[in-house]
């Protein structure tokens, strides 16, 4: 998602949430829609998960 700031700047949010909760479960903000964004939001989810969850990943958002 990327959000315009009324100063012209854009900024991106990268976000992981649970498909049937629709709770955010990690997520980042950046002012470059990179690898790296992604990169930490993952990283984000994996230090917050039990060690014995295995998430599924979908990007599919529609």
């Amino acid at each position: 998602m990327q959000i315009h700031l009324e100063n012209h700047e854009w900024f991106y949010i990268s976000a992981i949430t649970d498909g049937t909760s629709k709770e955010a479960l990690a997520f980042q903000i950046s002012s470059s829609p990179n690898r790296v964004l992604i990169t930490k939001t993952v990283d984000e989810l994996i230090s917050k998960l039990p060690s014995n969850v295995q998430p599924i990943i979908h990007p599919d958002q529609g």
